[in-house]
């Protein structure tokens, strides 16, 4: 289904939100972008992404930059999290949880939603916790690896740019003459 969806230019989001789950996902879509070279795609850079991407394995997070595979994250989920994830999935699987600058770092794409109506939709509230990494009164629970937060300009792009992109919405302004030309 994966290397039909290649030729024919679908794009594939898949959701997942375990350690377990995305390293699947990942798997998936590595065999089928293996099995179907750029040449024989409808779309030779596919934008495929995996829809929450919440918790990761360490060793899973550097293969989203490295298939191009784009992380679409709600950062109001982790604040959210944060009060129960250290004890249902231990410390040591935090260090995937949320991972928005290590993904960064890797050369992936990260976007950001509000998964409203689960959670309550307010743009502010996931910037916020995009770049405090703290529950909205002022909360970080031990673990929570405030290392991960993003920088406002990251936010703003997660939630602008990123998105667009992903699309295929994102148009580039030509300095010369004025006009939008698509990316």
């Amino acid at each position: 289904m994966l290397e039909k969806a290649l030729r024919l230019g679908i794009q594939v989001e898949t959701h997942a939100i375990g350690d377990r789950a995305n390293h699947m996902v990942l798997d998936a879509y590595e065999r089928a972008f293996a099995a179907v070279p750029p040449a024989q795609r409808k779309v030779r850079e596919p934008r495929w992404r995996i829809e929450h991407a919440q918790i990761l394995a360490p060793d899973d997070i550097a293969r989203f930059g490295k298939l191009g595979v784009i992380a679409s994250m709600q950062p109001s989920h982790a604040i959210g999290d944060l009060f129960f994830a250290p004890s249902r999935l231990g410390m040591k699987r935090l260090a995937g949880a949320y991972a928005w600058q290590s993904l960064l770092k890797s050369g992936a794409t990260v976007i950001g939603g509000s998964d409203a109506p689960v959670e309550r939709g307010e743009p502010m509230i996931e910037f916020y916790a995009a770049v405090a990494r703290k529950s909205t009164k002022g909360f970080t629970g031990e673990g929570w690896h405030p290392e991960e937060a993003v920088t406002r300009e990251q936010a703003l792009k997660m939630f602008t740019i990123s998105p667009a992109s992903q699309h295929f919405r994102r148009r580039k302004r030509d300095r010369s003459n004025r006009e939008n030309l698509p990316t």
